[in-house]
């Protein structure tokens, strides 16, 4: 379980490192730029958001983080999702009066880039502990052979 909230974490800090290097970019100094401030909790609750798709996509099981060609599908799948759910936050609910279309854009690339380098230590660090237990089930003299 806490492995789970450890991969959490790390996509947050991914979350808010990539929203900071994109507004950085854009708008200079990020803390004095109005501007800037503006997008700060807007996309706090975007990542809320994001973190529920990442959930439902299944890329929060640790069994499953495996860095395997089904699970980097489903990782691009879940960034697109994520980015859909930004289109429709920013553009048909717009509260906020933002339409951050580039920012948007480079945010779910960066996130997508930090979060895949973060799950790739991630299970670097910790494979060989992320076992499943088995159960073998048969007579005795079948299981010496095993």
């Amino acid at each position: 379980m806490q492995r789970i909230w450890f991969l959490i974490f790390g996509d947050f800090l991914a979350f808010w490192l990539s929203l900071f290097v994109v507004l950085s970019l854009r708008f200079g100094d990020v803390f004095n730029s109005p501007v800037a401030l503006l997008h700060l909790k807007p996309f706090a609750i975007l990542y809320l958001s994001w973190v529920f798709v990442f959930y439902l996509f299944g890329l929060y099981d640790i069994f499953a983080i495996k860095p395997t060609l089904p699970h980097l599908r489903r990782f691009i799948l879940a960034l697109l999702v994520s980015f859909f759910v930004g289109i429709i936050f920013f553009y048909f609910v717009s509260i906020f009066g933002l339409s951050p279309k580039t920012n948007l854009v480079f945010q779910i690339g960066g996130f997508g880039f930090l979060s895949f380098i973060f799950r790739r230590m991630f299970y670097s660090l910790y494979s060989n502990q992320i076992t499943r237990p088995a159960v073998i089930v048969g007579e005795p003299s079948h299981l010496d052979e095993l």
